[in-house]
């Protein structure tokens, strides 16, 4: 009889036992899961911002193979092309090629408007600069001298010695003859003087005259009075130098009125 008394107080107590560390254990989990549920909830947003970089990531990642690919296949296009022929700087591609680009450059860019301009244009005044270059005459010892002489005009003599050239002469005047004499050869010529036959009968004879280089042109004026007869009268120069290869344009005779 004891001993089962004593059989049911240990198994009373064994199952006491029992109870309080299910208890026990059950309180343990339920505080493992709450703690587990916390850390979970506080875990949420890091894992959020976790996707949305990896999200953002492959996004990039895409644009920038898709603009590669792009890019490769524009520049096969490129490559695919008629040559380019450049002639002084200019492209020289097909017409047809031109009209294609306008087409498609009017068809994809927008239209740009713009306001005409109140403001009158002020004339553009053109800007330039006259540059003299002056040779000096240089002789040719191995080359020839050529004095050549012409009429320049007959007219009258003013009182303050100003010559007026006229197409007639009036009589009881100072008259006046004007020539030029010219070098037209390659080299210095020598020292030289002129005759002149005046229209009123008249011989001058010059003093001698300064050499003229090659080019060089002196004008001389001979006055002289007009004290003869009515009518038409000759008059005429002759010019002499040294060394002159063509003496047959050294001298020239003219008419004059006298009235």
């Amino acid at each position: 009889m004891n001993d089962q008394i004593e059989k049911k107080d240990e198994l009373q107590a064994g199952w006491t036992l029992s109870n309080v560390l299910a208890v026990v254990g059950f309180v343990v989990l339920v505080i493992l899961l709450a703690w587990l549920a916390i850390q979970f909830v506080r875990m949420i947003p890091t894992a959020w911002n976790s996707l949305a970089n990896v999200f953002n990531d492959n996004q990039r990642a895409l644009v920038e193979r898709t603009t590669d690919e792009n890019a490769d296949d524009k520049a096969e296009e490129d490559d695919s092309e008629d040559p380019v022929v450049v002639v002084d700087g200019e492209d020289l591609i097909d017409d047809e090629e031109d009209v294609e680009e306008e087409e498609d450059e009017e068809t994809t860019s927008p239209v740009a408007t713009s306001t005409p301009s109140t403001t009158p244009s002020k004339p553009v005044t053109p800007q330039y600069r006259t540059v003299a270059t002056y040779v000096v005459p240089t002789s040719n010892p191995n080359g020839y001298t050529d004095l050549e002489v012409s009429l320049v005009a007959v007219g009258e003599m003013t009182n303050d010695e100003r010559f007026i050239p006229g197409t007639s002469l009036e009589t009881n005047e100072l008259g006046a003859m004007q020539f030029r004499v010219k070098n037209i050869g390659t080299k210095t010529s020598s020292n030289w003087h002129f005759v002149a036959d005046l229209p009123n009968g008249d011989e001058f004879k010059s003093i001698v005259q300064q050499p003229l280089k090659p080019g060089e042109m002196t004008t001389l004026t001979v006055s002289f009075a007009t004290d003869r007869k009515d009518g038409i009268h000759r008059f005429g120069v002759d010019v002499y130098g040294n060394s002159d290869i063509n003496t047959a344009n050294n001298g020239f005779t003219a008419t004059v009125n006298i009235r």
